[in-house]
């Protein structure tokens, strides 16, 4: 009787047998391809952001270009001398301008006192606070941006 009973069992299992095996090679198939779509979502997503990348690297090309283009031309001499000169006129401007003003700041710290609080400094004094990290950094940027220029012209030319 328990042979009986075993017998029956494994008639039972031994036929469910095949279609739980069926039924795990699916998983691991469904698990395969859903594997694959994460790195198909994956290889697209890079693919999209390179392109988008692209588009800004396009998009800064245009405008460097049209930054580089110079104003059209004209047949009249003094109105393209007068467009040659705008920019070294403010550059002129603004350096008489800063120095107007750190002569007026070093004359105030040097001169006599006029508040009780105050008092006067020595002319070593007054240029070394006179000169600030700010002033370092607009001669830095002014002087970086003539020399700079002058070498990136040169490179284009050659």
């Amino acid at each position: 009787m328990i042979v009986s009973l075993l017998a029956s069992l494994l008639g039972i299992f031994g036929a469910a047998l095949p279609e739980v095996l069926k039924l795990f090679r699916e998983g691991k198939d469904r698990a395969h391809e859903y594997r694959m779509l994460q790195l198909q979502i994956d290889n697209q997503d890079k693919i999209r952001q390179g392109r988008i990348e692209e588009i800004g690297m396009m998009a800064d090309i245009a405008e460097m270009q049209s930054l580089a283009t110079r104003t059209p031309r004209t047949n009249i001499k003094w109105v393209n001398a007068a467009d040659q000169l705008v920019r070294p006129i403010m550059a002129y401007w603004f350096l008489l301008v800063y120095t107007v003003m750190k002569v007026g700041q070093y004359c105030a710290l040097v001169a006599e006192p006029t508040l009780p609080w105050q008092e006067a400094s020595s002319w070593w004094t007054a240029v070394t606070q006179l000169w600030t990290q700010e002033d370092q950094a607009i001669f830095v940027t002014i002087v970086t941006y003539y020399f700079g220029k002058r070498s990136f012209e040169k490179y284009r030319n050659h």
